[in-house]
């Protein structure tokens, strides 16, 4: 059995354990922390994050909700946001809805907007050779988060840093944006039955207040109706 058919049996064992935790799994952090990590490891990527949009300031940002990497400590970017424009990867991916693969960023010009990866990289001593960002839509095709994958590696288990040799990495293949895609769909499925859950949720609370207070205002026209008729009596 060659790599390319074990690697797809991987692929396909792990998407039908998704699918079975999507049903089971209650808490979507939870789940989502799953998703990023096991795909992580089947890729080789070095580390992936999971942005979700919301509204900051009164302006749609992308949000870091989950962030993993096996060779530094991501977990302080977690909750920093970035402007959906042009200029970054993940803003460039979800303002355009459209697909960003990058198998080598030294081949990109200097002064190319994606070139962003030089003063992040320089920060915190490590190095970004490729990765890939896919769209994460919603039913009506809107922009509701971004998936990424950084540093494909031909090691899984190797640490990347600084004077990590290009000899290190390989390119992301079709198979593995394929695979994304397909964890994409499953984010957006899940992403909208918490939204309509919490909405629900809201709607019986809602009721229930609305409920109480009408039972409050017959109790209080109950009071005032036997009030006037004791006051009716005592004449």
């Amino acid at each position: 059995m060659n790599e390319e058919i074990i690697y797809l049996k991987e692929i396909n064992d792990f998407l039908i354990k998704l699918c079975m935790k999507s049903f089971k799994e209650n808490d979507i952090n939870k789940l989502f922390e799953f998703i990023l990590k096991e795909v992580v490891r089947i890729t080789k990527s070095d580390g992936g994050t999971i942005y979700l949009l919301e509204e900051t300031n009164d302006e749609n940002r992308l949000v870091i909700k989950h962030t993993f990497n096996n060779s530094i400590n991501f977990k302080f970017f977690v909750g920093h946001t970035i402007v959906v424009n042009k200029l970054s990867i993940a803003g460039y991916c979800a303002f355009t809805k459209n697909e960003v693969i990058i198998n080598n960023i030294n081949k990109i010009p200097e002064n190319h907007q994606f070139r962003q990866f030089g003063f992040f990289d320089k920060a915190l001593r490590y190095k970004t050779f490729n990765t890939i960002a896919i769209p994460i839509l919603d039913s009506k095709n809107e922009v509701i988060g971004v998936f990424q994958l950084i540093n494909k590696k031909k090691i899984s288990d190797i640490k990347i840093d600084l004077a990590s040799p290009e000899s290190l990495f390989e390119d992301y293949s079709e198979i593995d944006i394929n695979l994304v895609n397909a964890v994409v769909s499953i984010i957006s499925i899940v992403h909208e039955k918490q939204i309509a859950v919490l909405k629900s949720q809201e709607n019986i609370e809602k009721n229930e207040k609305l409920i109480l207070s009408l039972f409050e205002s017959m109790r209080f026209a109950s009071d005032k109706l036997n009030q006037a008729m004791l006051n009716a009596q005592e004449k």
